[in-house]
């Protein structure tokens, strides 16, 4: 509760006119209201006015064409020239005035608005926020790997238009909520949906925050059009802005608030738990990012202060604890837009204005306890370079605000104008990210860099919660950046699927442990400097080992357990849904476990149980479970083990793709010394980014003092293939030791893919932990499946092996041999691009044409002679990344044309379709081709379709010319 001046009149007058300066009181004197007070019966109005004077007090929507009254009430006006007016705390309709604006008017004058500024009704719960060891965090695609990762804070979208309905479906398909005396409708799917990923999160032991966003959408059921700021018109923005402008849309969002408070924030955990609620989106960028309208500052922010106030006093009705965010982008001072140099005052704003703004305003209509989320991405999005940010200056006048001069709004936000009851408004970091600006190793090593640094920023500066990643997964949709700790996987039609970790994604999982100055030592020679203390201020590195090391012990494979004590019993009783799990059913042959369509292969689905009272080993080293996987794939099953002091110990077990139980089992043996086990949980995970209906089944899981030896291959393998300049390749076998007890030896042999020598490889020296890389020569000119084959012992492990690729021109050396073909003028080498996507596709530069005007039909061409011919005889297809501008008026389409001519005489072309304002692949088959024994030349061109515009003038960009290897 908010402490007001409330305790005596003189106190009130004071604080609205001080007796040495203002004016005395009279009957001119306008009303003014100086606070509202949300009781557990009634809502009590202060204020002063002229003494004698009757104040008629009203109640009504936060809307800003707030239309009729809800409640009235009238006071008089004392002596001393104070008032006291009482309302009902719920008006007989059934509406909350907790969400009202109230006006005092007396005499024919008629006060400001006022809103609700001090709640003592109690929360229904008052427990405290989410305890996280760090500020690392996440913004969660994988619930299940950032568990893995020891992700302490989670940031969550949630589009009400998704969830939210302007009308019901069945009742299987609707959830109904009661808001204002109300009913309202709500998607069970999308809300079931939501509830797997919060409560993924939150059981992992993550602070939640759900960002709260207006998507437009095509859905008639959908309430997007009613949350809508009725200001956006039907067009534009990416977020929309809420609509606090009418009573509908000021009930719809309280409803939508109400529900999400009171279905995350309850003491049993059913759905999970969000302790933070983040209103909008970068809202100073508003009009691609809060999408209002043209609206200057100050409209803007009267319409989103009520859309904040509502989140806030919705989501404290249910936690005492729970906080509210106004959300920013990293402009300071220099308002950001697609053309900083453009000044729309009307469309974007400075954040340090909307910052002061927003305070002055909230001040005058009832402080209230709103927070930032704060976006401090590098100046350039697309370089990670943060720390040489030119603009990020340590000044408040800094035209951006990065994680180079991050407190300079900490510093700010200290000021007396911007505090909250004598207390700076507290920051999280909840969205950034570092771009990784190329495919090769450099670049990864770069973004790594970037979030070390970032990292360590936020660690040290006071006033920073939480510094929440954006993203888990490279995404296709973000305009080139790739920001994910993951690879996304090209070939997949999901955006976001994931491929591989990058470098970054070690950095990341081990940067609030103890080796955090292991995993971040190559940044220092990558930023120029000898140590974190020379640009980190406070920087002390006996503070970074916030959280422990999970540690991997060894596993079996195929076990006979002896004498195994079960932890289930035949229906596994106090065992609950791990990630991932969106169905289960328990039968006499065990927990059947089904994944649906939306979860990759590769992600870990299963259950978990934990001991309020936690117990010991007692000589039982081996943790087992009988399990049986998918039946059409290799899968790992992972036994994962916390203690009652927080420690994770987890084993690693390969099981076949035969669908058959196997006994796995962890060697907990080093465990003893380590105290009691609280938490245990079996995990299942497949392969690849496939997404699709899966089943896995648990039957028991049990402690046992004995474990045989494995009968199964337990070690992973993944291959990758390198081809070099002259197409010839190897391919580079990497093995992971899983196995307690090791394993001898294996045979590498071809198995109707890639053919391989075959070579008997030593896995004596392969422990737990241990990693070996072996290359072995590839020919990649037969066709197959692609993969090559192990044997260990009498299992047999199928090691998928992709085409590889090998770049043969990216442009970051220069753009020799190229020259302007038919209608081009020029071509040049180029660094940004004044179209989507704005970036090159790899690396930091593209080869740009100019072309001339003429009738959009005409292909316009850029020409590459080889002086060497090429011999690409041992490739699949020639690649290139094709970008064009778009705007040809009337045009029904787009066409790329490559050709290739060979010494012979010979060509091979294509001529296919693509869209402009992107980067597009083309790809010239060289199968079945004499010539590609000796290609002499490349022609690449473009030309728009159905246009009737008489000359057009557009430019293209050709980038990262490739082939791809194998039949």
């Amino acid at each position: 509760m908010r402490a007001l001046v409330a305790g005596t009149a003189a106190a009130v007058i004071a604080a609205l006119v001080p007796a040495a300066q203002g004016p005395a009181l009279g009957a001119e004197t306008a009303p003014e209201i100086a606070g509202v007070t949300y009781g557990a019966e009634q809502v009590e109005v202060r204020g002063v006015a002229a003494p004698g004077e009757t104040v008629a007090v009203t109640a009504s929507s936060a809307a800003t064409d707030a239309g009729g009254a809800t409640a009235e009430g009238t006071a008089s006006v004392g002596a001393d020239g104070t008032f006291r007016a009482v309302l009902p705390r719920v008006t007989d309709a059934g509406t909350d005035l907790r969400y009202a604006q109230f006006v005092a008017a007396a005499g024919g004058v008629a006060s400001p608005a006022h809103f609700v500024d001090d709640v003592t009704a109690p929360a229904r719960a008052d427990f405290p926020p989410t305890p996280v060891r760090s500020k690392k965090g996440l913004q969660v695609q994988l619930t299940d790997d950032a568990e893995d990762l020891g992700v302490q804070s989670a940031a969550i979208n949630v589009s009400l238009g998704q969830i939210m309905w302007t009308r019901p479906g069945t009742a299987a398909e609707t959830v109904e909520y009661v808001s204002g005396g109300r009913t309202f409708w709500f998607s069970r799917s999308a809300l079931e949906s939501l509830d797997r990923q919060i409560r993924g999160s939150s059981e992992a032991g993550s602070s939640v925050d759900l960002i709260i966003l207006v998507y437009r959408s095509g859905d008639s059921r959908s309430a997007a059009s009613v949350l809508t700021d009725p200001g956006a018109g039907t067009s534009g923005g990416t977020v929309m802005g809420f609509n606090t402008k009418t009573p509908e849309g000021v009930a719809y969002l309280t409803a939508a608030m109400e529900l999400l408070a009171d279905r995350y924030t309850r003491e049993d955990r059913r759905y999970g738990r969000a302790d933070g609620f983040i209103m909008g989106n970068e809202v100073d960028a508003q009009w691609e990012w809060s999408h209002s309208g043209d609206k200057p500052l100050d409209a803007f922010l009267d319409g989103y202060a009520r859309a904040l106030r509502i989140g806030w006093l919705a989501t404290t009705k249910f936690s005492a604890s729970a906080r509210t965010y106004v959300s920013m982008t990293h402009s300071w001072t220099r308002p950001s837009g697609a053309n900083p140099d453009e000044a729309a005052p009307t469309r974007y704003y400075a954040g340090r204005d909307l910052l002061d703004g927003l305070a002055a305003l909230s001040g005058r209509t009832g402080d209230f306890p709103w927070h930032v989320a704060y976006h401090p991405y590098p100046q350039d999005l697309f370089d990670p370079t943060v720390w040489d940010d030119p603009d990020a200056t340590d000044s408040p006048d800094a035209p951006v605000v990065t994680f180079r001069n991050l407190n300079v709004l900490t510093d700010y936000l200290q000021r007396p104008a911007l505090t909250y009851d004598g207390a700076a408004r507290r920051v999280i970091l909840s969205e950034q990210g570092c771009n990784t600006r190329g495919s090769d190793e450099e670049a990864e090593r770069l973004q790594a860099a970037c979030y070390a640094y970032a990292y360590y920023r936020s660690r040290f500066l006071p006033g920073i919660d939480s510094f929440i990643l954006h993203r888990h997964v490279d995404h296709g949709g973000e305009g080139g950046l790739n920001l994910g700790l993951w690879a996304r996987d090209t070939t997949s039609a999901n955006p976001a699927a994931p491929l591989r970790p990058k470098l970054v994604y070690d950095v990341f999982r081990d940067i609030d442990t103890a080796r955090s100055l292991e995993a971040t030592a190559f940044a220092k020679d990558v930023i120029g400097i000898d140590d974190w203390s020379e640009v980190i201020p406070g920087f002390d590195p006996a503070a970074l080992a916030e959280r422990p090391v999970t540690r991997t012990v060894g596993s079996g494979a195929g076990v006979r357990p002896v004498n195994e004590s079960d932890l289930t019993g035949a229906d596994f009783a106090g065992w609950t849904l791990g990630h991932n799990v969106s169905a289960a059913t328990v039968t006499e042959t065990g927990w059947q476990l089904t994944s649906g369509g939306g979860t990759f292969d590769q992600q870990w689905r299963g259950i978990g149980r934990t001991w309020d009272q936690p117990f010991a080993l007692r000589g039982r080293r081996w943790l087992t479970a009988a399990l049986a996987g998918f039946a059409d794939e290799e899968v790992v099953a992972r036994l994962r083990v916390t203690t009652a002091t927080g420690q994770v110990v987890q084993s690693d077990a390969r099981l076949p793709s035969d669908g058959s139980v196997r006994t796995v089992a962890a060697d907990l043996g080093s465990l003893l010394a380590h105290g009691r086990i609280a938490k245990v949980q079996v995990w299942v995970r497949g392969t690849g980014s496939r997404t699709r209906a899966t089943t896995v089944r648990v039957v028991r899981v049990g402690l046992t003092p004995y474990a045989s030896p494995s009968t199964a291959a337990n070690l992973l393998a993944s291959g990758e293939i390198e081809a070099k300049a002259d197409l010839s390749a190897v391919l580079r076998l990497h093995l992971d030791g899983l196995d307690a007890r090791g394993q001898d030896s294996a045979l590498l042999r071809s198995c109707g893919g890639w053919e391989v020598p075959t070579t008997r490889i030593d896995l004596r020296s392969l422990h737990v932990g241990r990693s070996r890389t072996l290359e072995v020569p590839v020919d990649v000119s037969t066709t197959g499946s692609g993969a090559v084959c192990l044997d260990v012992g009498d299992d047999t492990v199928a090691v998928p092996v992709a085409a590889p690729r090998l770049t043969l021109e990216g442009f970051e050396s220069g753009a020799s041999g190229w020259a302007p073909g038919d209608h081009v003028s020029a071509v040049s080498r180029v660094g940004t691009l004044a179209n989507g996507p704005g970036r090159p596709y790899a690396g930091a530069w593209a080869l740009e044409a100019v072309g001339t005007a003429a009738a959009p039909g005409a292909l316009r061409t850029v020409t590459r002679t080889f002086t060497e011919p090429l011999d690409l005889s041992a490739a699949r297809a020639l690649d290139l990344q094709l970008n064009a501008y778009g705007g040809a008026t009337g045009a029904t389409g787009y066409r790329a044309v490559a050709r290739l001519t060979a010494a012979d005489g010979t060509t091979r072309e294509v001529d296919v379709a693509f869209s402009p304002d992107r980067w597009n692949t083309v790809s010239v088959p060289l199968a079945d081709w004499s010539g590609s024994t000796a290609i002499t030349g490349l022609t690449v061109g473009m030309r728009a379709v159905g246009s009737t515009l008489p000359a057009w003038a557009p430019r293209f960009q050709v980038d990262e010319l490739a082939v791809s290897l194998g039949r």
